[in-house]
């Protein structure tokens, strides 16, 4: 693999990664607060709602720290010096 090739596999995984997180993490939000309020059956013992809360904080988090790498390679500081 070329060096453009695995530069465009950066961008490629920062795209899909970075677009798609925040979106994940707004559906993980929505589906917390309606099982927080109860909509739909409760089939499980215990808080649904705290695992959905966490996965999109979670995915946020996540997505953040893949914004920050990319500043860094950005700039030229993806790296040891």
């Amino acid at each position: 693999m070329s060096w453009l090739g695995v530069a465009m596999f950066f961008v490629t995984i920062v795209v899909m990664v970075a677009t798609r997180l925040p979106v994940y993490a707004v559906l993980q939000i929505v589906q917390g607060v309606l099982a927080y309020g109860g909509v739909g059956q409760r089939l499980y013992h215990g808080m649904p709602w705290v695992r959905h809360f966490a996965a999109a904080g979670m995915a946020l988090a996540l997505s953040g720290l893949l914004r920050l790498a990319e500043v860094f390679v950005r700039r030229g500081a993806g790296g040891i010096s």
